[in-house]
């Protein structure tokens, strides 16, 4: 076991920052407004879709008008759902907008990568299981079977 002492005396000493302005005035103005403008830029490269959940019973009545195909049950005995339908379904309640569910669907199958169309569903389950949902979070490894688990 280290002595406690040998640790504290070989410790590193505590260390700040101090920003120091060494430009005039006009110069930190035009990189404030080059800052503004970039992060103005930035945020027009980006959609924010607002998720908003449904009331319980509503979900939970959602979730049994889809139910899985006997295929989808056959590759996935634990299914619990039509996953493309009931996805298009949950997106046209929660989602901002008012689409409907064959406009989700549309939208998708055609214009959303398989991990955005996974991370989409994730956080409308997520925000109607009543899981904290952090925004701008990166999901850690096996997270979808961690919210299959949360919704059932």
């Amino acid at each position: 076991m280290t002595d406690p002492y040998e640790r504290i005396k070989n410790r590193k000493l505590p260390s700040l920052q101090f920003r120091l302005l060494v430009v005039d005035s006009d110069e930190l103005t035009a990189a404030k407004r080059a800052l503004t403008n970039a992060t103005k830029a930035f945020e027009a490269c980006w959609e924010t879709i607002r998720i908003t959940a449904i009331e319980p019973a509503a979900f939970e009545e959602l979730r049994a008008a889809h139910p899985p195909t006997p295929e989808q049950l056959k590759a996935d005995p634990e299914a619990e759902y039509n996953k493309p339908t009931f996805r298009a379904a949950l997106l046209s309640l929660c989602a901002e907008g008012g689409k409907t569910p064959e406009e989700w669907a549309d939208l998708l199958e055609h214009q959303f990568s398989t991990g955005e169309r996974q991370e989409l569903f994730t956080t409308a389950l997520a925000v109607n299981a009543g899981t904290r949902v952090v925004e701008n979070v990166v999901l850690p490894k096996d997270s979808n079977g961690i919210l299959n688990l949360l919704s059932n």
